[in-house]
C-alpha cells in the first residue's frame, strides 16, 4: 500500500496511530485529513477527492463541523468532541458506482454491521439515511456527488451521536440517542476505525456486486417494514405500509391504489390507527 498522506489538528484522534489502524484492516487510504474543526467533512473531502487514485479512499474527520448538513441542507448540530464526524470520499468511472438510492442502504448497512460488532448494539435503519438506536436518531448518512467529464467525485458523509450533550437535545425536535449512553467507554478513534473499514469494504462490494449482497442485512435493521408510514416527497404526501426495499433500493409502500415506489423523500411513521 502506498503512503497517505497525514495531517491532523485534533485533539481527539491520534491520526498516525488511526492511518495503522486502517492499513491493518485494508482501507487503501490516500489521504487522511484529521482536524479540530472543519466546515463539513464532506465538503473537505469532495475537495480532496477530486485528484484522487480511481482506486485508493480520502478520509476526513474533524471534532466539529461549523456548518454540518444533513438531507435537503438542514443543519447537523456538531458540539466538539461529542460526536463522530466523517467522511469517505472516491472516485469512479463506472455510473453505475452510484446509485442515489442503493449506494445509501449499503453504507448504512454497513455501519450498522460496524457499531454492532464494536458495542453489541443493535441499531435500526430508517430509509434512506437514517439510524436509530433505542427509539432515538442516533445519526445519519449523506452521500453527495461531483459530475466531471471523466470520472464522478462521491462522499459519504456520517455522523454518530457519542456522547450526551444537552446542545443537541435541545435544538432537535425529535428522540435523540447517545451511543456512550446504551455502551459506555468506546473511544471515537476505535468506532471511527471500524465504520470506516466497514464503509470501504461495502463500497467494493457494491462496486462489484450492487445493491444484492446487503438487501438480507437490510431487512434485518429495516425499522419501517410493514408499518404504517406517510410518505413526503415533495408533492402530495400519502399514506401506506411499508414493504421493504426494490431491487435498486427504492421504498417500497403499499396503498390502496397498489405498490408505489420511492425513490426520495421524507419519510415519517405514522402510528396505526
Amino acid at each position: 500500500m502506498q503512503t497517505a498522506a497525514v495531517s491532523t489538528k485534533s485533539g481527539t484522534y491520534d491520526a498516525h496511530s488511526l492511518h495503522e489502524q486502517l492499513r491493518a484492516s485494508g482501507v487503501p487510504v490516500a489521504e487522511l485529513n484529521i482536524a479540530a474543526s472543519l466546515d463539513s467533512t464532506n465538503s473537505d473531502a469532495l475537495r480532496r477527492a477530486e485528484s484522487l487514485p480511481l482506486d485508493r479512499f480520502v478520509i476526513s474527520i474533524a471534532d466539529t463541523q461549523t456548518a454540518g448538513r444533513g438531507r435537503r441542507g438542514r443543519r447537523w448540530e456538531s458540539p466538539p468532541g461529542r460526536s463522530i464526524h466523517l467522511s469517505i470520499g472516491w472516485r469512479s468511472t463506472l455510473p453505475l458506482d452510484y446509485e442515489p438510492t442503493a449506494l445509501p442502504v449499503a453504507i448504512g448497512v454497513a455501519v450498522a454491521d460496524a457499531l454492532f460488532a464494536c458495542t453489541g448494539l443493535k441499531l435500526a435503519l430508517k430509509w434512506p439515511n437514517d439510524l436509530y438506536l433505542d427509539a432515538g436518531k442516533l445519526g445519519g448518512i449523506l452521500l453527495e456527488s461531483r459530475v466531471s467529464a471523466h470520472a464522478m467525485t462521491v462522499v459519504a458523509g456520517i455522523g454518530i451521536n457519542h456522547l450526551r450533550d444537552a446542545s443537541v437535545t435541545e435544538k432537535v425536535d425529535q428522540p435523540v440517542s447517545f451511543l456512550d449512553d446504551h455502551a459506555p467507554g468506546h473511544s471515537r478513534q476505535m468506532l471511527a476505525v471500524e465504520t470506516i473499514a466497514a464503509c470501504a469494504r461495502a463500497i467494493d462490494e457494491f462496486r462489484r456486486n450492487g445493491l444484492m449482497p446487503f438487501r438480507a442485512a437490510w431487512m434485518r435493521y429495516d425499522m419501517l417494514r410493514d408499518r404504517s408510514i406517510r410518505v413526503q416527497d415533495g408533492k402530495q404526501p400519502f399514506d401506506g405500509i411499508a414493504r421493504g426495499l426494490s431491487d435498486n433500493g427504492e421504498l417500497l409502500v403499499e396503498t390502496p391504489e397498489g405498490l408505489r415506489m420511492c425513490h426520495s423523500g421524507e419519510v415519517s411513521v405514522r402510528v396505526a390507527p
